[in-house]
């Protein structure tokens, strides 16, 4: 009896870890807009040597464009509508990159869009979107859709 007892509670403690460890619904949970713009200057500050009053331009862009970010990401939560959200993402990108351009030099914004770039296929790679030797029939595990 005191063996299924514990048996019982070794269950129900690892079921609540696992409803835990679910992340909610709606894509997860999303990162703070001014942590995130705190993390994009601090990146660009390193990477572009940016001297403080373009520290301060590049913040105050980042800021603006993290919380509209979330805005339209939570504005779209639960609709299923990502192309539409792409969309205003695509969008509000070129605003935050014609900002960046008028208040980065000439070559800072050529190494900007290198990096960015280089973010954007790693994301890609990340989340399966490429393909492996630029194979456009290559799939990632097995065979989907239907087997041969």
């Amino acid at each position: 009896m005191k063996l299924k007892l514990i048996l019982f509670g070794i269950v129900l403690l690892a079921g609540m870890s696992l409803v835990q460890a679910q992340p909610p619904q709606g894509g997860g949970p999303q990162m703070d807009p001014g942590r995130m713009a705190q993390m994009q200057t601090e990146r660009m500050t390193t990477d572009l040597s940016l001297n403080e009053k373009q520290q301060k331009d590049v913040k105050a862009i980042n800021e603006k464009y993290a919380k509209k970010m979330g805005e339209i990401f939570q504005s779209g939560q639960g609709q299923g509508d990502w192309q539409a959200i792409r969309t205003k993402f695509e969008e509000m990108n070129n605003q935050k990159n014609e900002e960046l351009k008028k208040v980065l030099t000439a070559d800072q914004y050529k190494k900007y869009e290198e990096l960015e770039k280089k973010r954007m296929e790693g994301r890609r790679q990340r989340m399966g979107g490429g393909r492996p030797n630029g194979d456009p029939t290559h799939q990632r595990g097995g065979q989907r859709g239907g087997g041969e």
